[in-house]
């Protein structure tokens, strides 16, 4: 809702508290997931690379899934295929 009304600060915001309420959870890739395509839309390309990445490495079964979601997004389908996560999301404190 704060993604559609313009406050992609605060989108931000809540996206972070989510990845912070359960880190370790599988269900945290849908948080990832949703900030990446949050970013994407922004123009965030390369962090949004890393968000689709920390996704991936929070529930790999679902990479398909995400391959899926990721259609029409050439870029982030081939960085989806290439690895699940290079390191650096994680050094960033993303994932």
């Amino acid at each position: 809702m704060e993604y559609r009304e313009g406050n992609l600060d605060r989108a931000r915001e809540l996206l972070q508290q989510g990845v912070w309420a359960d880190p370790n959870s599988v269900d945290v890739a849908k948080v990832f997931h949703a900030w990446g395509v949050l970013e994407k839309s922004a123009g965030n390309v390369a962090l949004a690379r890393e968000l689709f990445r920390c996704a991936v490495k929070a529930d790999p079964d679902s990479e398909p899934g995400w391959l899926v979601s990721c259609n029409g997004h050439a870029d982030m389908v081939k960085m989806m295929r290439r690895s699940y996560c290079c390191g650096n999301c994680c050094a960033t404190m993303l994932c």
